[in-house]
C-alpha cells in the first residue's frame, strides 16, 4: 500500500465485509513495517504493508570473495502478477473487489452452467495483478510473474533457468485472456 496509514483503511474495510484480520507489527519480517494479514475463501494468505528497507549490498555466502559482487539475478524489476487456484474464487475475487478496490478486467464463464472459471483482478493500468482460477483444490499457486524491460532481458532470464537447472512448465508466453504476458 502506498502509506502506512492505508493499512487501517484496508483493516476496516476487509472487517466490514467479514473478513478476520491480523496485525502484525513491524520488525517482524527484518526490515519490513507494520502488515495486515488476511486469508481468502480459496485458503490464500495475503500480507499488505507499506514500508520496507531497502537491504544491504548483497545475500549473505559462506567463503566469501574479497570483495561483495553486487547480485544481478534475471533483471526483474518489480512484481507483475500472480494467478491463483481454489474452489470458491468468486469469495476470494469479492474481497478484492469490495474491500481492496479491484475491478474485475475478465472473466472465463463456462457458457453452459455460467460458473466462472476465472477471474482476472486489477489495481493499476495493468490488464490484471491477479487473478484467481477455479480448481478443485484450495491454497494451489498457478504462477507468478515479473517485469523484465526487454525480450533480451527475458533470453537472459532463459540463461540463467537453463544454467541453474530450475524447473521451468512454460513460458514465455502471451495469455488468451487479458493478453498478459
Amino acid at each position: 500500500v502506498v502509506k502506512d496509514a492505508d493499512l487501517n483503511h484496508f483493516a476496516e474495510r476487509l472487517l466490514d465485509i467479514g473478513v478476520h484480520v491480523d496485525v502484525i507489527p513491524a520488525g517482524s519480517d527484518p526490515g519490513v513495517g507494520r502488515k495486515i494479514r488476511f486469508n481468502t475463501p480459496t485458503q490464500h494468505v495475503f500480507e499488505l504493508y507499506a514500508e520496507m528497507e531497502l537491504s544491504a549490498t548483497g545475500p549473505a555466502v559462506n567463503n566469501p570473495d574479497v570483495w561483495v559482487i553486487e547480485p544481478r539475478g534475471m533483471r526483474a524489476t518489480r512484481f507483475d502478477h500472480c494467478a491463483l487456484n481454489g474452489v470458491d474464487i468468486s469469495a476470494s475475487a469479492k474481497i478484492f473487489v469490495d474491500a481492496l478496490d479491484f475491478s474485475v478486467t475478465e472473466e472465463l464463464v463456462d457458457e453452459g452452467s455460467g460458473t466462472r472459471l476465472g477471474i482476472f483482478l486489477s489495481c493499476s493500468n495493468k490488464a490484471h495483478d491477479v487473478a484467481f482460477l477455479g480448481y478443485p483444490e484450495d491454497g494451489k499457486i498457478h504462477h507468478t510473474s515479473f517485469n523484465l524491460e526487454s525480450w533480451h532481458d527475458v533470453g537472459h532470464a532463459a540463461d540463467i533457468i537453463s544454467r541453474y537447472d530450475i524447473s521451468l512448465d512454460i513460458g514465455p508466453t502471451r495469455h488468451g485472456i487479458t493478453r498478459g504476458q
